[in-house]
């Protein structure tokens, strides 16, 4: 992350998320036209390859954005709504595949139908929280100085 953080400031975590998400993205609406296996391990491994990297950012931004006393909260609070929202999201494609009987494929479309939507949500508020997230996390640090200035 240091590579990213000297060139693109506070911002590289939420940047380098968003280009992940715009280069997997595609994948989402060509895995139900794939033809063999080969070609669908390949779409959704790259599905997989980008969200593990988003969520593995995701600590990141939370540890910039929460001062020092509240992290711990802010990561439990995460824990908390991240499980629940990831079940969610295998029951919407569930529920929407069985309402498609489209046979063998039904999950495929489902995730496509649900998925390519909420990626390019996802992208977009990605994409337009870079500023007020730099300036969040420039005046969290700076409350951080001043509050370890009064200690010292």
């Amino acid at each position: 992350m240091h590579r990213f953080g000297s060139r693109w400031g506070p911002a590289a975590p939420l940047r380098l998320g968003f280009y992940a998400m715009v280069i997997a993205g595609p994948t989402l609406v060509l895995a139900p036209f794939a033809q063999s296996p080969w070609q669908l391990l390949t779409l959704v491994g790259c599905q997989v390859t980008a969200g593990t990297l988003v969520g593995s950012l995701l600590p990141n931004v939370l540890q910039d954005v929460a001062p020092a006393a509240l992290r711990g909260r802010v990561f439990a609070i995460y824990a908390v709504l991240i499980a629940p929202t990831s079940g969610l999201s295998i029951m919407a494609v569930g529920g929407l595949s069985d309402l498609l009987h489209a046979g063998p494929r039904a999950v495929l479309y489902a995730t496509a139908v649900l998925g390519v939507p909420a990626w390019i949500i996802g992208a977009t508020l990605v994409h337009f929280a870079q500023r007020p997230f730099v300036l969040t996390v420039e005046k969290v640090r700076a409350e951080e100085k001043r509050y370890d200035a009064r200690l010292a």
